[in-house]
């Protein structure tokens, strides 16, 4: 009997064989950042980002400033760009560990502005999704940004809202952000303004968009080797997935029919069954709302039953022989010829792989091999 509760097997060759396959796709010119944001999609950050440095990759992006001081700390000695918000009042913090600042907007940028000459910064463009960055339009803006004295603007970048569709309605808005986007490139450059490195693409606008310029492709789900859903995609690279998700049984029993498993007693037994608890719940990262789902016991599919609680989850093991506490459950991965994907575990949960994989608990213990 193993002795883990809950752990994740982590292949960092496989993250590794997705990287250069996906470098293959992109345009000449064109480099890696890798977005290794929320513990690289629940992979470990540092970890990963090790891995993926030695592999050559040197521009990478968190969405907090913690988040890049963690990677600073641990060795990574490439850019490291905060995508998200930092308060300027914590500047001196970015310079100190040599970060990248996104100004998230105009306002945000001069008030990075005024903690220190030169602060290094990405400015972020809103073409369309409306979230973040300064709208495409405010040219003059922009270019006030790039001759202000407080900030060193290394970059702009913005990002496509709906590339991970091929719908016509949703082709024609990436292409109309691409080119909001290029237009607004080619009005700074006629000002004479050296725009610095240029970014658009996302792991989705290499697969769907792979003729879309920059400098940088901000490649993030598909260096974990599975796509955010079920799907077609334009491109198809060949991907290994290199997260594996296992639990333990703590325990089996038989019950009668008509009794009842677990919260609000959700499950009833119409016939006398045999369920096993396991060791993941919620605050591992199993959502909550998994109802319609199954992990492999045995080599054999066992449905999920009742409420996934914080700490355990009920599956039905009747007619899979032999189960008993200590034996290994695969959550994510493959036991015998059946296999579950992240991208499974997303819909059953009606979510999408990038969130079942960010939540994936600190207790989860990571394995690299």
């Amino acid at each position: 009997m193993g002795t883990k509760r809950t752990w994740a097997e982590i292949n960092l060759a496989a993250i590794q064989q997705n990287l250069a396959a996906m470098q293959g796709l992109l345009p000449a010119g064109s480099r890696v950042m890798a977005v290794v944001k929320a513990n690289a999609y629940g992979h470990g950050s540092t970890t990963v980002a090790g891995c993926l440095q030695a592999a050559g990759v040197q521009h990478f992006a968190v969405a907090t400033l913690q988040e890049g001081i963690e990677l600073r700390t641990s060795g990574i000695t490439g850019e490291i760009l905060v995508l998200g918000y930092t308060a300027p009042s914590l500047a001196k913090q970015l310079i100190q560990y040599r970060l990248t600042q996104t100004a998230v907007d105009a306002e945000h940028a001069l008030a990075l502005a005024q903690v220190g000459r030169g602060l290094p910064v990405q400015l972020k463009v809103d073409t369309g999704m409306h979230r973040l960055g300064t709208l495409h339009t405010q040219q003059q803006a922009l270019k006030g940004l790039y001759n202000n004295p407080g900030l060193s603007v290394k970059g702009i970048y913005t990002h496509f809202c709906v590339a991970d569709s091929l719908e016509k309605q949703d082709v024609d808005f990436t292409h109309l952000q691409t080119q909001r986007f290029n237009n607004l490139l080619a009005g700074l450059k006629n000002e004479g303004i050296f725009v610095g490195k240029t970014h658009l693409q996302s792991s989705y606008g290499v697969l769907n968009y792979p003729d879309a310029a920059g400098d940088f492709a901000r490649l993030g789900i598909t260096l974990f080797g599975v796509l955010s859903q079920h799907g077609k995609t334009l491109l198809t690279p060949r991907l290994t997935p290199a997260l594996a998700l296992k639990t333990r049984v703590s325990s089996v029993r038989t019950l009668p029919a008509g009794e009842t498993v677990g919260y609000a007693r959700a499950f009833c037994c119409q016939t006398p069954q045999t369920v096993a608890t396991l060791c993941i719940g919620y605050a591992d990262g199993l959502p909550r709302n998994l109802t319609n789902g199954y992990v492999l016991l045995h080599g054999q599919k066992a449905p999920i039953v009742g409420r996934v609680c914080m700490d355990q989850t009920s599956v039905l093991v009747t007619g899979i022989p032999g189960v008993k506490a200590g034996d290994t459950a695969t959550i994510i991965g493959t036991d015998g010829n059946h296999t579950i994907m992240a991208q499974d575990i997303a819909q059953w949960a009606g979510s999408i792989t990038n969130e079942v994989l960010a939540r994936l608990g600190e207790r989860v213990e990571r394995q690299y091999y």
